[in-house]
């Protein structure tokens, strides 16, 4: 008879050097598979709402089955490679904050090709659990501005396996990891599994972010000649579909925003997977938005997302008197809230340079006080999808 066996991972936190060390306890369950050939088979697929949104039956995991939830406002935090730089100690005092969205170099966690380092995330949680605070990771494989990949993205990349493993934009407006092609992004998604592995498991992750779809170049022109918007948008429903196999029990958000003629597919693929589409800027009019805000709506292909999933919108300086507008705080949050959707919203945490004697848009004298008059509310309903399966709080 084939054995099963039943793991429950313990984490202890050394605070004093901020790694996790991880004893796994087993119990072998003989009997285990003679269960599971009694179960009834699954269907390949299940439909819900109306107009329906379908999804694929998750294949059976280690897994619990549930998706941590905590939805709320959060704060997202400057990308770092040291973790002391940013503080959330102040968090511990916000009721209406649920955590931290904290953003990551790619090469910051794979220094070397297949070698991980994760003490940086290892040391935020050691920060933030004690809290009670959640946290969001984001994995940046672009940068928007300079010309220089080190630091940012690995350096095993840049050899002929990879085509040179980035694409440097012209007038220093950034550099981005080739991900349109398939030998990049299978490194990219090696990422994902690994910190799955690692972080799934734990109800203080409360899910992971990707980079959003614009690529900040358009085909012809600036762009790379192995690049092309459909290569694009395949790759990245790989990835989408690798992170949500990698994170059954975790919230997958995929910043949806632009990319001509395949947005729509790529958030019907998001849906598919049972993932959060969403954006990395909240505008609301008389700006248009994003495409893909639109379709997360229902103004464009007709099906309304909001309530069928988990929806996460960051608030970034752009929107906050920067290049595409100036907004009040309590403008943006009730558009993220009551007109995207959002059960999850990430904040900048901009400092006071921005603050005038007549609008704050800073984190402690614009931000904070508008999430405080809404009592950090969004929309906090189970997400239809997940069919009930939301696992709130935890310890």
């Amino acid at each position: 008879m084939t054995v099963i066996a039943s793991c429950l991972p313990f984490v202890r936190v050394a605070r004093a050097a901020l790694h996790a060390v991880t004893l796994v306890a087993c119990a072998m369950l003989p009997v285990a598979q003679a269960l599971a050939q009694a179960r009834p088979s699954v269907p390949p697929k299940v439909c819900v709402g109306d107009p329906p949104v379908c999804v694929g039956t998750p294949a059976r995991t280690a897994s619990t089955g549930r998706i941590k939830w905590n939805p709320g406002h959060y704060m997202n935090a400057p990308t770092v490679s040291d973790p002391k730089v940013v503080n959330p100690t102040q968090l511990a005092d916000e009721p209406y904050v649920k955590g931290m969205q904290q953003r990551y170099w790619w090469a910051t966690l794979e220094p070397e090709r297949g070698r991980y380092d994760f003490s940086i995330i290892d040391g935020h949680l050691a920060v933030l659990k004690p809290m009670g605070k959640r946290l969001v990771i984001q994995i940046m494989d672009r940068s928007w501005s300079g010309t220089s990949a080190t630091g940012r993205l690995p350096a095993y990349l840049g050899t002929p396996e990879f085509n040179g493993g980035w694409y440097v934009k012209p007038n220093s407006t950034g550099v981005v990891a080739r991900i349109w092609e398939k030998p990049v992004m299978d490194r990219l998604i090696a990422l994902y599994e690994a910190l799955g592995k690692r972080y799934d498991g734990e109800v203080y992750v409360e899910g992971i972010t990707t980079e959003e779809t614009s690529i900040g170049f358009s085909p012809g022109g600036s762009a790379p000649s192995s690049y092309n918007r459909p290569a694009l948008a395949a790759q990245l429903k790989r990835l989408v579909t690798g992170a949500r196999r990698a994170w059954p029990n975790s919230n997958v958000f995929v910043y949806t925003n632009f990319l001509t003629g395949e947005i729509e597919g790529i958030i019907e693929h998001v849906a598919a997977e049972r993932a959060a589409p969403g954006g990395p800027d909240v505008l609301p009019p008389p700006h248009r938005g994003a495409e893909g805000d639109r379709i997360i709506q229902g103004l464009v292909g007709g099906t309304d997302y909001r309530g069928k999933l988990a929806i996460g919108y960051a608030v970034q300086s752009p929107a906050l008197c920067g290049k595409e507008g100036c907004w009040e705080p309590s403008v943006l949050a009730d558009h993220a809230v009551n007109t995207l959707g959002a059960t999850h919203v990430f904040w900048t945490r901009l400092g006071t340079h921005r603050d005038t004697p007549t609008l704050k848009v800073s984190w402690d004298y614009g931000i904070l006080p508008a999430i405080r008059a809404i009592r950090g509310r969004t929309n906090t309903a189970c997400p239809s999808v997940y069919q009930g399966a939301c696992a709130t709080g935890g310890s």
